[in-house]
């Protein structure tokens, strides 16, 4: 019997030996984990070393707008990472976007029914808070500007066009109060003329160009029907899709808003999104949920060359505001299916998981010299919103960004990096916030 014990003692020490011995003492002097951080590229990163021992069930990183009590678990705090079955050396890169001020951050290990936590990591933030609720928005790559159509409150019906330009974190505000009766009915664009910005906006029979960045008002024009989508051209051409059974979308002058010519197609009430993806031939793209089409637009007399490439039956919803167009505008991704297509309908890639059906592509952009792309992609399993980085034209993954605590809106290009619109979900009132990141 007293080999045989010997021997198992001599077993256990063996086995114990194999595993990094972690110390369990909470206190809020020992703490047994150690959560590092840094900053990189407008982001936040943290690190933390492997905790390798028996019973280990998972990692769970939280962010709270207080302070952390000593001694408790992850519950009812905002998880910005979790993972099970994972003990390796972790390094961990969000976009660091909250609301709060101040954000207090602590990483926490499941160790079979014990939490061991690490110490509080203290954040310091500074984004420009806007009330209201971003009901559509569109980039200027060229500059650091992104325009917002808000609304005043949540059950407001009416709103505001915004323009906001993220490094200097300054807003200016149209003193015109929009209505709105559908986010479905908001056709929002930049357009240049003369060589300078402006918006190109309706929500209603009305359309506004309204200069940027001074937000005041350049012209305004009634129209038939309220616009669904509106793309400038060149030689000083508009095009709008119409909510109207006699035609589908027009060609108009972008000095007094009159049609030049029109067309016709079945479908007329599905929502209908334009780009151009040429404006020396005008080369434009047309998608609805039925329809994908593209078309040439005589620079000199508007007449509409149509019939040069279609798809039919796409089942998937286009994107409202802008098609996902590469910075050549030789590629577009037209609607969440994700897949990208050349100027012949050719598609050429899809961004990653979106076809295996736990996976909603909300927004997406090209990087600046089109060789990435860059993708927000909400998980069904996780809940969790992440933002994508693949190789383009090859889609290969990159990176994964995870974003938690607040709500994505829209992705897109700067002169300097990415703008990302989130909204809080947490706030009782509206309230949204842009931010430059790099990834």
């Amino acid at each position: 019997m007293k080999i045989s014990y010997i021997f198992i003692f001599w077993g256990l020490l063996l086995f114990l030996g194999c595993q990094k011995e972690v110390v369990l003492d909470n206190t809020d002097k020992n703490f047994p984990l150690r959560l590092n951080y840094s900053t990189s590229n407008d982001n936040n990163r943290f690190s933390w070393a492997e905790v390798n021992v028996t019973g280990f069930q998972q990692y769970v990183l939280v962010r709270s707008s207080t302070t952390i009590p000593v001694g408790g678990t992850p519950s009812g705090k905002t998880r910005v990472f979790e993972s099970s079955n994972v003990k390796d050396t972790i390094t961990l890169t969000t976009a660091s976007i909250i609301f709060d001020s101040v954000g207090f951050y602590k990483l926490y290990t499941q160790i079979n029914d014990r939490w061991l936590e690490s110490q509080e990591i203290r954040v310091s933030n500074s984004n420009l808070i806007v009330s209201g609720n971003p009901l559509a928005a569109t980039f200027l790559p060229d500059s650091n500007w992104i325009l917002v159509v808000k609304q005043e409150a949540n059950a407001s019906t009416t709103a505001k066009l915004v323009l906001i330009d993220v490094l200097k974190e300054k807003m200016y505000s149209s003193s015109i109060f929009f209505p709105i009766s559908s986010t479905d009915q908001i056709a929002l664009s930049i357009g240049y003329s003369n060589g300078k910005p402006e918006a190109l906006i309706s929500t209603s029979s009305t359309f506004r160009r309204i200069a940027l960045p001074t937000m005041t008002q350049i012209s305004q024009n009634s129209a038939f029907t309220s616009p669904y989508s509106i793309a400038k051209g060149g030689n000083n051409f508009l095009f709008t899709t119409n909510a109207s059974a006699s035609t589908a979308f027009n060609v108009r002058k972008n000095s007094d808003f009159s049609v030049v010519k029109s067309y016709s197609r079945s479908n007329y009430f599905e929502h209908r999104t334009l780009a151009v993806l040429d404006t020396a031939t005008n080369l434009l793209v047309e998608v609805s949920q039925s329809k994908l089409e593209i078309f040439s637009i005589n620079p000199t007399n508007g007449t509409i060359n149509t019939g040069n490439l279609a798809l039919n039956n796409l089942s998937f919803s286009p994107f409202f505001i802008d098609i996902i167009v590469s910075p050549d505008r030789q590629y577009f991704c037209p609607n969440t299916s994700g897949i990208v297509y050349d100027r012949g309908l050719n598609p050429v890639g899809q961004f990653s998981d979106i076809a295996i059906g736990n996976s909603f592509l909300q927004d997406a952009v090209f990087s600046a010299d089109g060789t990435f792309t860059y993708s927000l992609v909400f998980d069904f399993f996780t809940g969790l919103t992440k933002i994508k980085k693949q190789s383009f034209p090859e889609f290969t993954a990159i990176s994964e960004t995870p974003i938690s605590g607040v709500t994505p809106i829209r992705i897109g290009r700067l002169k300097e990096g990415l703008g990302l619109i989130v909204t809080d979900q947490n706030s009782g009132n509206a309230r949204f916030t842009v931010q430059k990141i790099n990834l």
